[in-house]
């Protein structure tokens, strides 16, 4: 098994992916990280979009197959379409679940928010000085970290884009349909 593959299979015994607090709570972090979304004047714009992100940070697939899209300017395979379409709906059923992640955060003073631009969005930064450097800088999370410059490389605005361009530029565009925006 490579090194990889053993984080991985560490990371699935550890978590359940979908309904772990923790699990998702730590992915947030490292989007937020990653993106460098560390202050008000630098947040990620609509957390709603968090809950879609944690799939394509800790997928060992999603980030690589629409990278490998852009780059070859093909159309997914419908197998690919079935994933992307499948990570959709896993996102949209935890968005709730989501919301309630980011209060425990800002509970616990790993982030903070504001009043987004809409009425149901907030917009959210890491708080670095309370993140304890060991999660920082850890090598637990070196596939996320990875997957998540993809979809920066995929989409530059990633931070700033709004809900609905968000869903259209990685769910609608490639053939998923969306019940929500």
């Amino acid at each position: 098994m490579t090194d990889a593959s053993t984080e991985l299979a560490k990371k699935r015994i550890m978590f359940i992916k979908s309904e772990d607090f923790n699990f998702i709570a730590y992915n947030i972090l490292v989007v937020l990280d990653v993106l460098k979304c560390d202050s008000s004047v630098r947040p990620f714009k609509d957390h709603r979009k968090l809950s879609f992100l944690v799939d394509f940070a800790s997928s060992p697939v999603l980030a690589p197959m629409l990278e490998r899209q852009l780059r070859l300017k093909s159309d997914l395979s419908r197998r690919d379409v079935h994933t992307l379409a499948v990570a959709y709906a896993s996102g949209a059923s935890r968005k709730h679940f989501v919301a309630r992640i980011v209060n425990s955060l800002i509970t616990k003073g790993f982030v903070e928010v504001r009043k987004g631009e809409h009425d149901l969005d907030l917009d959210v930064w890491i708080k670095r000085e309370k993140v304890p450097e060991t999660f920082i800088s850890s090598d637990l999370y070196l596939l996320e970290r990875e997957n998540i410059k993809k979809v920066a490389a995929i989409s530059s605005h990633i931070r700033t884009l709004t809900f609905p361009t968000f869903l259209d530029r990685f769910f609608e565009r490639h053939g998923v349909t969306v019940w929500h925006s």
